[in-house]
């Protein structure tokens, strides 16, 4: 069936909310995806293959020394 604008928005609002989630866990593991998927109730495949859809990656640079906007 059709989807309604506010499906719409409802599916990205969870894919957002989800996306920080992950984010959060993977940084207070410094990205042990082990760790971050126990800290969410998740497997590590699990874990893993929701980093990818969600078009996450690791940060390159020094983890605890964030880069800065200019």
């Amino acid at each position: 069936g059709q989807v309604g604008p506010a499906e719409v928005q409802l599916r990205q609002y969870r894919r957002e909310q989800e996306r920080g989630m992950v984010l959060e866990a993977l940084d207070v593991t410094h990205w042990n995806v082990s760790a971050a998927a126990r800290h969410l109730g998740l497997s590590r495949v699990g874990l893993s293959k929701k980093i990818k859809a969600l078009g996450l990656r690791r940060p390159s640079f020094p983890l605890g020394r964030r880069r800065m906007p200019l």
